[in-house]
């Protein structure tokens, strides 16, 4: 009997180092690319309202802010396009709701930043856009309520 369980044990074993050495290797690589990319914090549109303009009133100034973010190390852009009825030079101008497009008031607007380097989502980049009206662009101008939309960007610069 214990020649049967020296030889089961040593088969035993010897099964053991044969599949030991057929044990291979392999690499696994990990990988994760991050993108370049901008958002903004919320989807409120920003509104700037001149409120009730009174012919003789001057110039009127008017701003509104929104906040956006970059990908960590992204340049960025920040631009504004003619909105929906600009001059033949480009002017962005106010149309009169029902009115003809003759019936505008025209004006400026502005962001307070252009460009800059982003930090991530978790720094939000504010901007503030700053509309004006020149008393003379509404000393004329019917009565009623005058709206433009303009399309803002923020995109990764070159």
């Amino acid at each position: 009997m214990k020649k049967q369980i020296c030889w089961a044990l040593g088969a035993t074993m010897l099964m053991l180092v044969a599949g030991g050495a057929s044990a291979v290797d392999k690499n696994v690589q990990v990988k994760a690319k991050v993108v370049g990319t901008c958002d903004f914090t919320d989807a409120n549109d920003v509104v700037i309202d001149f409120g009730t303009l009174t012919p003789g009133g001057g110039d009127q100034s008017k701003s509104a802010s929104t906040n956006f973010w970059c990908s960590n190390g992204v340049n960025y852009q920040v631009s504004l396009d003619n909105g929906l009825s600009p001059d033949g030079g480009g002017k962005r101008q106010m149309v009169l709701s029902g009115g003809t497009p003759t019936d505008v008031i025209g004006y400026t607007l502005s962001p307070d930043k252009t460009s800059g380097t982003a930090t991530g989502q978790s720094t939000p980049i504010p901007l503030t856009l700053t509309g004006e009206v020149k008393g003379t662009d509404y000393q004329d101008a019917k009565i009623g309520d005058y709206n433009d939309t303009v399309i803002l960007t923020i995109d990764l610069a070159p």
